[in-house]
């Protein structure tokens, strides 16, 4: 433990790093705590280095700060675990279980972490723990990271693996998997009375069979209770893998009013229908979409020509952009990994060669106007700015 500053435990919490500066923490274990094992609070330039955090209430590590403002910031977290952190019993108007939470900050980098198995025993029923996520936040940066076999309470919600949620701004996940969540993989969430939600972009992630319980039902789900459709906007979410063999790939919840959501070059794989809910507002351009038991079907539509035709989806003048081709990933016998170190050499879902998923989508830097990275899932380097799916 470097720096200076306040870093004190308490019954509650392991360890609080709360109104300091430049403080670097390696190589920690903290357990069994009602609130956190680490909460940092108001505080600037902090590393978190080979945290374990296991068996505490409400959080492995909570970033946060005094709502309203943004003052935690320049906060990095390398290699941490939160494993089995379960609810905190006194906690009945809000969620708890959270694997790694940060709320309140800005500039945060969350890289090669992993949560799994947190929630399980959130006394409540409502809106519930996410294993990776972040709320009224700006910059941050999830990557490298694991989130698998999280959980909610029953009848709960969420309990999914990754999560940018109300009032986040120009944030990314990337190169992450998730896979076996009660919860969605991915939760896009914006809830009333937060932050505008705007200029986040999910990319280069693999979702495995996750939302196998609560509301989500899908490996993505897009929610928002404000009535204000700019306060959820601009998104793109592009090159991923969203596979579920028990739900759909997508599901837009009915409360999902947003803005300028567009979806370029995604797999996505249903088990029966591809994808749940109103689509009207978003743009989807150059995926690929196949349902297990139909090879096509979205609302019932077993065809992608006419879901294009009704929807008004995957075309761009007058053509259609999409595919309906099962992917023949190179090696999809599942044997998912635990260690961010393995996701490099984790290529269960690449792409075979030659393929038109290769070069059969559309070129994201163009339609998007932003960058869209040199490497893949795999950290691979990216070979074509036109391939489909996440890892090649």
């Amino acid at each position: 433990m470097q720096g200076s500053g306040r870093k004190l435990g308490n019954t509650q919490n392991g360890l609080i790093v709360e109104y300091s500066d430049h403080i670097t923490i390696d190589s920690l274990r903290t357990t069994g705590f009602q609130k956190c094992g680490v909460l940092i609070f108001s505080s600037a330039h902090i590393q978190l280095n080979r945290i374990h955090a296991f068996n505490n209430g409400f959080a492995g590590v909570q970033i946060s700060a005094q709502p309203g403002t943004r003052d935690s910031y320049h906060i990095t977290l390398t290699a941490v675990t939160a494993e089995n952190n379960p609810g905190d019993p006194t906690v009945l108007d809000n969620h708890s279980g959270n694997g790694i939470v940060a709320g309140y900050c800005r500039k945060v980098l969350i890289d090669q972490c992993t949560a799994f198995n947190n929630g399980w025993d959130m006394p409540r029923k409502g809106n519930g723990p996410i294993g990776i996520w972040c709320f009224e936040a700006d910059s941050v940066v999830i990557q490298r990271c694991i989130s698998y076999n999280n959980k909610t309470s029953f009848g709960g919600e969420d309990g999914g693996g990754f999560d940018l949620d109300g009032g986040v701004t120009n944030s990314i996940i990337q190169y992450c998997l998730t896979y076996n969540n009660e919860g969605s993989g991915f939760g896009i969430f914006q809830y009333a009375g937060a932050s505008i939600w705007k200029n986040n972009i999910i990319r280069f992630n693999v979702s495995y069979n996750d939302g196998t319980t609560s509301a989500a039902r899908a490996g993505v789900y897009v929610w928002s209770d404000s009535l204000e459709k700019a306060d959820f906007s601009g998104l793109i979410f592009h090159n991923n893998l969203i596979l579920n063999q028990h739900g759909a790939a997508i599901h837009f919840a009915e409360e999902s009013n947003n803005r300028d959501f567009r979806f370029y070059n995604n797999i996505f794989i249903g088990e029966k229908t591809i994808l749940r809910g109103s689509t009207d507002r978003s743009v989807f351009l150059g995926n690929d979409w196949w349902s297990i038991s139909d090879g096509f079907n979205v609302g019932g539509i077993k065809d992608l020509k006419k879901w294009s035709v009704h929807s008004g989806k995957e075309k761009r003048e007058g053509k259609l952009t999409g595919l309906n081709l099962s992917p023949y990933f190179i090696d999809s016998t599942v044997a998912l990994i635990r260690d961010p170190r393995q996701l490099t050499s984790f290529r269960k879902f690449s792409v075979k060669p030659l393929t038109q998923l290769l070069r059969g989508g559309v070129d994201v830097q163009k339609e998007a106007g932003v960058k869209i990275g040199t490497i893949d899932f795999n950290q691979q380097s990216l070979k074509y700015r036109s391939a489909i799916g996440a890892s090649f």
